[in-house]
């Protein structure tokens, strides 16, 4: 998880829970999602080359909590978040569960 997030936003992070498994087995190729909680220990934001993704990252920015629906997560997962993520380091089922 350490190395991904350096590899994807250029910010170096200390992984301080696990807060839900999901899945979405209804993709041709089954995918789980794991979330965690991470707090940013350094690193500055910077973009990826994209090189050998099918899903080009084009932009990484932390947002308030408020703000979230802007950039189409639901009010389910925002009132997750506002929740402290009630369950947390539970199996959630589909990842529609917790709003994604």
């Amino acid at each position: 998880m350490k190395r991904e997030m350096f590899e994807e936003t250029g910010l170096d992070v200390d992984i301080q829970r696990l807060l839900y498994v999901c899945d979405k087995p209804e993709e041709q190729v089954s995918r789980i999602h794991f979330l965690f909680h991470l707090k940013k220990v350094g690193g500055t934001i910077t973009l990826p080359s994209n090189l050998y993704d099918e899903n080009n990252i084009t932009d990484i920015k932390f947002v308030p909590i408020e703000q979230l629906e802007y950039l189409n997560f639901t009010n389910v997962f925002k009132n997750l978040v506002l929740n402290d993520f009630p369950d947390a380091g539970q199996y959630k089922g589909h990842k529609s569960n917790i709003g994604l």
